[in-house]
């Protein structure tokens, strides 16, 4: 049966340095192991963030306008598959802001 360690490596595909010895190689990866709650494979494992909502106090209501950065169209493609994704797993939320089209939600 296979350690939890070595499933744990093969599951999240970590790449670690080939210069480390098989020693270091196992201590980094039994420290990524123990830690392994705050490393997401993708959306729809990213938790809630504990602690209180931040809350961005504001020293003026002017509105700020930025040029935004022209994409091509298979980067807007990409970003709108991400957009989509966040969305759906509730990493983000829309926003009724006239500051944000969108709010961190988890």
């Amino acid at each position: 049966m296979p350690h939890p360690v070595d499933t744990f490596h093969k599951e999240y595909g970590f790449k670690l340095s080939p210069q480390l010895d098989d020693v270091q190689h196992y201590e980094i990866l039994e420290m990524l192991h123990r830690y392994k709650c705050v490393f997401a494979r993708d959306m729809t494992e990213i938790n809630v963030c504990k602690g209180e909502p931040l809350k961005i106090e504001l020293h003026t209501n002017r509105k700020m306008f930025k040029r935004q950065y022209r994409l091509s169209e298979p980067d807007k493609v990409e970003m709108d598959r991400q957009i989509q994704q966040m969305e759906k797993s509730g990493v983000i939320e829309r926003s009724s802001s006239s500051y944000s089209m969108f709010n961190c939600h988890k």
